[in-house]
Order: C-alpha cells, then sequence, then structure tokens
C-alpha cells in the first residue's frame, strides 16, 4: 500500500524501513508476521471484552419458553434445529451462527425470527451490509431490513431499535470499527445481537476483520 500511493517516490526500501520502525506500529504476533496500531488493537480488545461481559449476563432471548418449529425443513435437519433453540436459550449480549452460502440460514433465519417475536415480544431488526443484500432481505420477507450503514447513522432508527433484537446478516463483511460501533451499542441501548454469515468467506471493506 506504501509502494502504490508512493508511487515514484517511495523505495521498496525506505517503505520496508517505515514498516519495521514506525512508532506507531505494533506486531502482536511473536512471529511479526502481523501488523496493526495501538489504536486498531484497543478498539478490538474492548469489543472481545464487551462481548465477554455480556456472556450469560441477560434472560433468554426465547424467555425461557417452549417453541415448537413450525418450518418442515428446519425441523427435520438436526443441527438447524439445534440452531434455533441455541438462538432461544443464549443469554448472551452476542449471539452468532455461522454457515456458508446454501446451507439454508434465510429459512432458518424465518423460524427464528418467528420464534424471537412470538416468545419474547420483542422486534427482530434485521440489517445487512448492503442495499442489494436488503434488498433481498425484504423480497424474503424480512420487512423490518435496513442496511447497517443507514442504521448507523439514522438516530431514529437506533432509538426504535432500543430494547430489541437485532440481526446482522452477513455479518463476515464488518469492519472491526463498525463491530466495535454496533457491539457498544447494543450494550448501551440494552439489545441483543445475532451474527450471521460465513466468515471464511467475507471479510471487511474498511480495515480489521470483526
Amino acid at each position: 500500500m506504501l509502494l502504490r500511493r508512493g508511487i515514484g517516490r517511495v523505495s521498496v526500501e525506505a517503505a520496508r524501513i517505515f514498516a519495521q520502525t514506525d512508532w506507531r506500529f505494533i506486531r502482536p504476533d511473536p512471529n511479526g508476521s502481523l501488523l496493526t496500531t495501538r489504536e486498531v488493537l484497543a478498539e478490538e480488545r474492548r469489543t472481545v471484552e464487551t462481548c465477554r461481559d455480556g456472556q450469560g449476563a441477560h434472560e433468554a432471548i426465547g424467555r425461557g419458553q417452549a417453541w415448537e418449529i413450525r418450518s418442515e425443513v428446519v425441523a427435520k435437519s438436526e443441527e438447524q434445529s439445534r440452531a434455533v433453540y441455541a438462538v432461544l436459550e443464549s443469554k448472551d449480549l452476542v449471539t452468532t451462527l455461522h454457515g456458508p452460502a446454501g446451507s439454508g440460514k434465510t429459512t432458518l433465519s424465518r423460524e427464528i425470527v418467528d420464534a424471537v417475536e412470538t416468545l419474547s415480544g420483542n422486534s427482530v431488526m434485521m440489517l445487512a451490509p448492503s442495499s442489494s443484500a436488503v434488498g433481498v432481505l425484504k423480497s424474503e420477507g424480512f420487512t423490518k431490513a435496513e442496511t447497517f450503514q443507514r442504521f448507523q447513522t439514522d438516530e431514529l432508527l437506533q432509538s426504535v431499535a432500543s430494547g430489541e433484537v437485532l440481526w446482522v446478516d452477513e455479518a463476515g463483511f464488518l469492519s472491526s470499527r463498525q463491530m466495535h460501533w454496533l457491539v457498544q451499542l447494543a450494550e448501551r441501548e440494552r439489545c441483543r445481537l445475532i451474527l450471521s454469515g460465513d466468515t471464511l468467506q467475507h471479510h471487511g471493506v474498511e480495515r480489521g476483520d470483526a
């Protein structure tokens, strides 16, 4: 990146020396293969700490009530059925669902949203990283879907979400900065946060791999 930005002005050796010696950079791993800054590392650590502090600190999302799975597709899949009950029984601030494309996350999501809203009385606001992804969610019946970027800048939406459940689809696209903001907001506004997606396939466009 240094060479690209400084083309014709920065030599390879100068770029290497800068990356190795500038005080703003730190290498957090023993092998020195990772490069970051103190600001980014502190941000990531605060995010992790907030998530850990939220483990087991809340009422179960389903409020301890029984749920009979309605979708035949989900009911026939032991893995998806376990996922439904894992979310409903979660007492954590942040709950994650991992699955590659084509693994039936849409059908599973509908089942979980129905269960959460029925058992808890809370609304589930679906967020996605792009307008096209929001369009897909709305076409699949998630009428409350919004882009993450709009939610991040719209204080009215944030106030509406206070005390409710936030679900970020394809959450692997979020950067460290975005995830830090989201986790802090969830804690402050007493929201529960569900993150779904494929972390092996996607990563943030901004810096950091949330």
